[in-house]
Order: C-alpha cells, then structure tokens, then sequence
C-alpha cells in the first residue's frame, strides 16, 4: 500500500474574480483575455467555447470538468496532465469521490466550489504529490463555462489549465 505524505500538499496562493493583476504566464493570459471576452459579450461563456482549436497547445495540459450539484467530475483529461501525474487517469470519477482517498482533491474541491458557487475565475498555486508519490509544483487557471447556451448564469463545465512548474531538489 502507498504512503500519502498530506504535508506535502498545499495551496501556495490562490486569487479569484479579477486575474488581471495574476502574473498569468502568456499562454494562460491569452485565455483568460479570451474568456474575458467572451464573457463581456454574452455573460458566462458557453462549454462549446472549449475545443482543441481555442485551447491550441495547451489542451494537452488542461482538465474539462462537468459540474453535478457542488461536485465536479472529470470529463477529459489531456496528455501532459496524465504524464505528470504518473499516468493516473480519473476520467469519469469526481473530485469529491476522490477527495476521499487523495489529499490534492479535498484541498481543490471548496476551491473549485467558489468557482461554480460565485461563477469566477481563479488561479491557484497547488503543491501536491502525485498517486507515485513524484512532487508537483504548479499554477492552474479554472474558467468556469455555461452549462449549455451563451449567457447562462449556472456553471455547467469547469476548464483547468495545469502549468508545471520545477520543484528543486524532487525527482520528476
């Protein structure tokens, strides 16, 4: 059986609504300034927004969520993302399924709630160990998206975007 070292998992920062003052890395900027666009124009953008040739390069590093209640459950997860996480596939299984087992997930999941309670964006500082017990040092932006029609109100999908960052001294 694995050992979960939970010290290691932390939230290093976290800021909601308003990113711009977020040191966002430029691809991350660039879809925020999207989103933001979209979201002056028809309110909370709709899911349909997210496809491979709006997220270009960073689908690979991104997580589509569709929200159930106060829950999310992972819908896609891109390339990049299963290959820092040792391969760990939680397609089909919710964040609070695995909150239950992963101490990473029961410190996302009322941040995640914020997102879909408030409607806003955020960028979170995470440290975590991954199910190999690899240390991961990154930055996610969580855009939250209409459930179906331009303008909705109600959180319907949730876009993470993971930027991986070094962590001295861990072994990757």
């Amino acid at each position: 059986m694995s050992r979960v070292l939970t010290s290691l998992d932390s939230i290093r920062s976290e800021l909601f609504g308003d990113l711009r003052s977020a040191d966002l890395p430029p691809p991350f900027a660039e879809k925020y300034q999207d989103w933001m666009d979209a979201h002056e124009r028809v309110g909370l953008p709709p899911r349909s927004m997210i496809d491979p040739s709006w997220l270009g390069r960073l689908v690979s590093s991104s997580v589509v969520f569709q929200v159930e209640g106060d829950d999310l459950r992972h819908r896609i997860c891109g390339e990049a993302f299963l290959n820092r996480n040792g391969r760990f596939d939680p397609t089909g299984t919710t964040v609070g399924d695995l909150a239950r087992t992963r101490p990473v997930a029961r410190l996302l999941l009322p941040l995640y709630q914020r997102v879909i309670r408030d409607g806003v964006p955020a960028v979170i500082g995470l440290r975590y160990l991954t199910v190999k017990e690899h240390l991961r040092n990154c930055d996610l932006l969580v855009l939250p998206f209409g459930s179906r029609e331009p303008g909705e109100a109600m959180v319907g999908h949730v876009l993470t975007l993971y930027d991986f960052l070094p962590v001295s001294g861990a072994p990757e």
